[in-house]
């Protein structure tokens, strides 16, 4: 990455695996054509060419911190944890009543269902009434309200 109007190679960092390289410290100037900086990856603007591959290579016209590029490393890379996604099945859609009424010093239950859910679900009611307790995996609001 290089700093707007950057014309040495001291103003670049390179990254490998997310971690910053020294690769540019034997490199003084960017090779300029024109109004434009003539940037080539795997070839040093000679003959010689990369012998090997590259993925995921980036040019970035903003300065990224080095945790940003760790990061977008860490996200991409085949053995990554970094971010895991569930299978979406469609949205879930409540089906009992969205309103209960509960008349205080007298039990009360209340059953969460909904169309969409599996065995991961679950759930999150809010403001409850004192003396009311809620069971985040299958829905069930119990208790007698004070």
């Amino acid at each position: 990455m290089f700093p707007e109007n950057a014309t040495q190679l001291n103003d670049i960092k390179f990254y490998i695996d997310g971690v910053e390289t020294v690769y540019a410290e034997s490199y003084t100037t960017l090779p300029a054509t024109g109004d434009y900086l003539d940037v080539r990856l795997g070839n040093d603007h000679s003959s010689r060419r990369l012998n090997g591959s590259m993925d995921e290579a980036r040019i970035s016209a903003v300065q990224r911190s080095a945790d940003w590029i760790k990061a977008s490393y860490d996200n991409q890379k085949s053995s990554s944890n970094f971010i895991t996604r569930g299978a979406v099945v469609g949205p879930r859609i409540v089906t009992s009543p969205l309103v209960a009424t509960a008349t205080v010093g007298s039990s009360f239950t209340y059953n969460t269902s909904a169309v969409g859910t599996d065995a991961n679900t679950s759930y999150t009611i809010l403001n409850l009434p004192g003396g009311l307790q809620f069971n985040p995996s299958n829905g069930q609001v119990t208790g007698t309200p004070t």
